[in-house]
């Protein structure tokens, strides 16, 4: 699900769209992958949201110290937190009840921060993915794909036709025509996993607001209170503490925030990048 597990450095769901053709020089097929960049551009929009955002809010909630973290588990790391700023006291954490938002006690500023942001990314999860756009995602991708395939034949031999004096150009174009289509396809497989992560997100927020209560948040009691003895204050290490080791990340603290890191890097490479140079981090 992209849950920022440890397979690799990234899974490849959190492996940024590229959203940037080369050219073919085939002035017709060029005009079709250029319209097709609007369309990547809104799904890498949607994966960047339900993929990297969420693994964002696994670090900064503490979730990150799970080997496999989930929406339920970076809430409750959120409650660890401030029940440790309301001096282990589950039962005094602010909490609004009319605007679902955590405030007074003796919340923390930073608690506060990373909870709310949470809450408010999990309260928006059902509208930021509606059936009709994925499928639309599809249906545009799906033309574009057929219009490229159906004449693949032919638009090798125009690039071999235009290039006879230079072969090892032709067959650089030859391989961008590939590489585009490779693209196109790669969209319509993240539009329909994207639908698939998004409807399991959509069942965690619904039960992690009915969780905005003074009674869940002191069924917490029992760990805030054994986390407190460790005077640690932030979220990653308050989590660190109470997490079972058999559910923790294979790693020690340091090396698990340097993990987060290495991943965030990894991250940049793939943004900005033209399909050829795109497909050259895949050493494609």
């Amino acid at each position: 699900m992209g849950c920022g597990g440890s397979k690799g450095v990234l899974e490849e769901i959190e492996k940024p769209i590229c959203t940037i053709m080369d050219k073919t020089e085939l002035n017709h097929v060029d005009e079709i992958f250029s319209n097709s960049i609007e369309i990547l551009i809104k799904i890498e929009s949607k994966r960047k949201f339900l993929i990297d955002d969420l693994i964002d809010h696994y670090f900064h909630t503490g979730a990150w110290a799970f080997y496999s973290p989930d929406p339920l588990k970076a809430f409750d790391c959120c409650i660890w937190k401030l029940g440790i700023d309301n001096k282990n006291n589950s039962f005094q954490i602010g909490f609004n009840s009319k605007d679902y938002c955590f405030e007074g006690g003796a919340n923390s500023e930073n608690g506060n921060k990373i909870a709310n942001d949470y809450l408010n990314y999990m309260k928006i999860i059902p509208d930021m993915y509606k059936e009709d756009e994925m499928k639309n995602f599809i249906e545009q991708l799906s033309e574009k794909i057929e219009l490229i395939e159906e004449n693949m034949v032919t638009h090798i031999k125009d690039i071999g036709k235009n290039y006879e004096e230079n072969p090892i150009k032709g067959f650089r174009f030859c391989k961008i025509l590939r590489l585009n289509l490779n693209i196109l396809k790669n969209g319509v497989k993240i539009a329909k996993e994207l639908w698939n992560i998004h409807n399991t997100l959509v069942k965690f927020s619904s039960k992690i607001l009915s969780n905005c209560s003074t009674e869940f948040f002191n069924s917490h009691y029992g760990k805030i209170y054994m986390a407190s003895r460790y005077k640690q204050f932030e979220n990653l290490q308050i989590a660190w503490i109470i997490i079972q080791t058999n559910l923790r990340r294979k790693l020690n603290y340091e090396d698990a925030v340097k993990e987060y890191s290495i991943k965030i890097n990894a991250r940049k490479q793939y943004l900005n990048k033209s399909s050829e140079n795109y497909f050259k981090i895949l050493n494609i």
